[in-house]
């Protein structure tokens, strides 16, 4: 089950089911639900996948659009509470609701996750963990300590760049 990844990676699981893929350095891999469609991400670029809906597109640097819910948040979201970042800084940030509705570009991604487990794997020093439910589990790097977060929240990093983002509680319906 657990796999060495490269530093700088990011390797998921989901559910009971072992989705582990390694990804090459500064690039990103999510994958949601059973469905297998592992994709190599260029460097600074982003590629998401929802359930069993290919929603798999390319975001230029530093950027990230989102949508939580029914809410629209196609643009660049400011400063604080959502962070997607890879590399050497912490960031954590709380995203309220147990789904995540995500936005690509200009194009409308979005789509619920179902309440299932989420499981993250980064670098040889950190091995598969088990994630309760609505909750998600990341290690970037090697000089980072594993963070657990707790339920309703979410944790991310992308790339050296900072993309810290916000996303209110009252865009959620």
């Amino acid at each position: 089950m657990s796999h060495v990844i490269p530093q700088d990676t990011l390797h998921l699981r989901l559910n009971s089911t072992d989705m582990s893929h390694a990804i090459p350095q500064d690039t990103i891999h999510l994958r949601l639900n059973s469905t297998d469609k592992s994709q190599i991400i260029p460097q600074d670029t982003l590629h998401l996948r929802l359930n069993s809906t290919d929603i798999s597109h390319v975001i230029p640097q530093d950027t990230v659009l989102l949508r939580l819910n029914s809410a629209v948040m196609s643009h660049v979201i400011p400063q604080d509470t959502i962070h997607l970042r890879l590399n050497s800084t912490d960031i954590s940030h709380v995203i309220p609701q147990d789904t995540i509705l995500l936005r690509l570009n200009s194009a409308d991604m979005s789509h619920v996750i179902p309440q299932d487990t989420i499981q993250l794997r980064l670098n040889s020093a950190d091995m598969s963990h088990v994630i309760p439910q609505d909750t998600i589990y990341l290690r970037l790097n090697s000089a980072e300590t594993s963070h657990v977060i707790p339920q309703d929240t979410k944790y991310l990093r992308l790339n050296s760049a900072d993309l810290s983002h916000v996303i209110p509680q009252i865009l959620y319906t």
